[in-house]
Order: structure tokens, then C-alpha cells, then sequence
């Protein structure tokens, strides 16, 4: 359902999903790659238990940058200041999964995805590794 509301908003373009079997920072960061090359953010979900309460889902975010420091994204759940990104998946493993500074939540271990194939961003500079 994700992949044909998001085909319809753009133009025609091979839009692809790459699953990530089991998330890890390493593998994630380099999935994004490929868009940021392209000067393109990307549409990315993965799984995550929240910080205080006992609730779990899958998630969709935009990411835009991607570095040692961490994975940039902008965020549903993220920091309501304006900035952007407002979230940043943080790039060490704790024991349940990696920390999301700006946004009440862990990425865990299951599977991630990411959609390659989104257009460039135009008059607007994707910030890159």
C-alpha cells in the first residue's frame, strides 16, 4: 500500500524495495547510500518498541543522511521544534536495539527497508556522508 501511494505522488520511476533481513547500523547505512549519491532522500521503515511504554510496531520515516554520527531522518514521532532532521537513529547497539535521539523510540533487530528509486530533490541539497 506504501509503494503505491508513493508511486503516485511521483513520476515514473523504477521504485524498488531493498529488505534488510535484520537491521544493524552497518547495513542500514549503507542501503542509504545509493540515494544519497543520487541526491535523493529515502523512504525507509523498520521496527521499533517505544522507550517507556510496552507498544511495538512497524515505522516509516524519510531518512536523509547517513555518517558515523548517525542516520538522520525526519520523523512522525520525532522533535516537534521545525529542524530538520528531527531524529537520529544513534549508530550503537544496546541490548534491545539502537537508540533514536529527538523521538521516544528503539529500532529492534527486525527487518528494515529501504526504497531506492525516488527522484532527486530539487532547489534543495540532501545533506550526505
Amino acid at each position: 500500500m506504501l509503494l503505491r501511494a508513493v508511486r503516485a505522488q511521483f513520476p515514473p520511476s523504477p521504485l524498488i524495495w531493498e529488505r534488510i533481513a535484520r537491521f544493524s547500523f552497518v547495513r542500514f547505512s549503507s542501503a542509504l547510500k545509493e540515494a544519497f549519491d543520487r541526491g535523493a532522500p529515502a523512504l525507509v521503515t523498520f521496527h521499533i518498541r517505544h522507550r517507556e511504554r510496552d507498544c511495538y510496531g512497524l515505522h516509516v520515516a524519510v531518512a536523509i543522511n547517513a555518517n558515523s554520527s548517525g542516520i538522520d531522518i525526519i520523523d512522525s514521532l520525532g522533535r516537534r521544534n521545525g529542524r530538520i532532521p528531527n531524529a537520529t537513529i544513534m549508530p550503537t547497539a544496546r541490548t534491545i536495539g539502537w537508540a533514536v535521539a529527538g523521538a521516544p523510540v528503539i529500532v529492534t533487530r527486525g527487518s528494515a527497508f529501504v526504497l531506492h528509486g525516488l527522484p532527486e530533490l530539487q532547489n534543495t541539497k540532501v545533506i550526505g556522508p
